[in-house]
């Protein structure tokens, strides 16, 4: 397997690794949040 091709599906991986971990981040985040909001009142 080429070198370029092995970089590009790594890049790939990255790239779907990354947009996940930040679709976590913001609901875990809008989790916190609201459980923060909830302690408040």
């Amino acid at each position: 397997m080429p070198a370029d091709g092995y970089g590009s599906i790594r890049s790939i991986y990255q790239l779907r690794f990354f947009s996940a971990r930040n679709y976590f981040y913001k609901l875990f985040g809008h989790i916190e949040e609201s459980n923060l909001a909830c302690k408040k009142h």
